[in-house]
């Protein structure tokens, strides 16, 4: 039986794995509940954390979610069945949502704490995640060998790719946490539905759930880690904390339903996910559904196919195609599950489509709801390079605009009430046009990310993103 043991040291040493000074090594023949046979996070750790949230005012983001090491086979063309065939150059790089949206917020100015799970086969991940100003003490090492994407790229850009989750759905975080619940942990905040200690895998009970998570301002996720490690996030995640969920790939219609939405504040969606949890929510079918095709250049930065995006899917036939997006975002933030879910919606090049309910809720039963919309940035070029990564520098720069305006923010229309009902929140009013700014900040970004190929190489620093907005501006 394998399990975990915790000795300190300041030097890696033969057999040892070292996260500053924290070392686990694997050990055998203990049994589940035998000393040091898991993670151990000392109360100096933990109070560390806690100091590091906000160290000095400053807002902190913690992205719970996946980490890959993308291997790239550039082909003459993609392998047919049966097929074997000669890359002409391969590349190793970086990849997973969670790591993506991470190194996003990084580079849009903001602090960024990553917590993931990796292989031993990916030391040189955790390192570059380092280099690249992003806090690694989250990212620990299991015995399942590291997320992987094989991923073959032809003349003409168009890829194939095959995904191994790997460590991604290991949960060893979610143990080491629910062992080493801080004395000072905060009670879930007063919104909780009573359900949802029972929804999650990690918590049998009804009682409300008990477990430490590591304290921030801003939590962002995805869907490419367990649904147990999502869930426990969303329900340790200390009162107060922003949550912004990006749910790609797309849950299945089964687990859309039983999702606890209640705890998001901010929902990225593209097109086609919008339509897929519609869809899934009022039994309508038509998961990723589409409601036209584009013959314009499809500039996502809702995600495009494949590796930071969120595939294709075909369901033109689903009732949620006659839909307008308009008409598509009013009825899906009519829904109970997002009656106090700020909604943003990528539209590929028709730009950008939000609906806040402090904004844009009618007050009135003859009153239409009313919407954000912004149209896709100009390219360099006026063609989409590679869109993989667009959808993840959207997420990143949209929570570090976020994290601009300080910890407790709400959304309102200067009468105090936040996006989640509660009066009066600790932080800024985050205005209207505010947001409007800050979307125009995103799609910005996204658009210079498709000017380039790969996807963390493309993401685009806060001063270039800055640079061209100034030149659009002047011009």
């Amino acid at each position: 039986m394998i399990g975990w043991a915790i000795v300190r040291s300041s030097s890696n040493q033969q057999g040892y794995v070292n996260f500053n000074s924290l070392v686990y090594k694997r050990t055998e023949g203990k049994a589940p509940g035998a000393a040091n046979a898991h993670p151990h996070l000392s109360e100096r750790e933990m109070n560390q954390d806690r100091m590091s949230a906000n160290s000095g005012g400053r807002p902190t983001c913690v992205v719970r979610g996946s980490i890959n090491h993308d291997e790239y086979f550039y082909v003459h063309h993609i392998a047919r069945p049966g097929e074997t065939i000669s890359s002409y150059d391969h590349e190793s790089r970086v990849g997973g949502k969670g790591a993506n949206q991470a190194v996003a917020v990084a580079r849009a100015g903001a602090a960024v704490r990553f917590y993931g799970t990796i292989g031993e086969d990916g030391l040189w991940i955790k390192e570059r995640m380092e280099r690249w100003g992003i806090g690694v003490e989250g990212i620990l090492v299991g015995d399942e060998p590291t997320g992987r994407a094989i991923i073959q790229v032809d003349e003409e850009g168009e890829n194939s790719i095959i995904l191994f989750p790997g460590a991604n759905h290991s949960e060893l975080h979610e143990t080491l946490f629910s062992r080493h619940a801080s004395p000072s942990s905060s009670p879930p905040p007063p919104h909780v539905h009573p359900a949802s200690a029972s929804r999650s895998p990690l918590t049998s009970h009804s009682s409300p759930p008990t477990g430490w998570f590591p304290p921030a301002t801003h939590l962002l996720l995805q869907n490419e880690i367990s649904r147990a490690s999502t869930y426990y996030a969303l329900q340790h995640a200390r009162e107060g904390t922003t949550v912004v969920l990006n749910p790609s790939p797309l849950p299945s219609e089964e687990e859309i339903r039983a999702f606890m939405w209640h705890r998001v504040d901010w929902l990225l969606v593209n097109e086609r996910e919008a339509r897929g949890l519609y869809g899934a929510l009022t039994n309508r079918g038509g998961k990723e559904g589409s409601a036209r095709a584009s013959s314009s250049p499809r500039i996502n930065p809702g995600g495009g196919g494949g590796v930071g995006g969120s595939g294709t899917g075909n369901s033109m036939g689903s009732p949620t195609q006659t839909l307008s997006n308009r008409e598509l975002i009013a009825r899906l933030s009519a829904l109970p599950a997002f009656a106090n879910v700020n909604i943003v919606c990528t539209l590929g090049a028709d730009g950008v489509l939000a609906f806040v309910p402090a904004f844009h809720r009618p007050r009135t039963p003859v009153e239409a709801p009313s919407f954000m919309h912004l149209p896709a940035a100009r390219l360099i070029g006026g063609v989409p390079k590679d869109t993989t990564g667009a959808g993840d520098t959207f997420a990143g720069y949209f929570v570090a605009g976020l994290m601009e305006f300080g910890e407790g923010a709400w959304v309102g229309r200067g009468v105090g009430h936040g996006s989640d009902g509660r009066v009066g929140g600790r932080g800024r009013e985050i205005k209207e046009a505010d947001v409007v700014r800050l979307l125009k900040v995103c799609v910005q970004a996204a658009g210079m990310c498709v000017e380039k190929s790969g996807t963390i190489e493309s993401i685009p620093t806060r001063a270039q993103v800055e640079e061209r907005m100034a030149m659009a501006m002047s011009a």
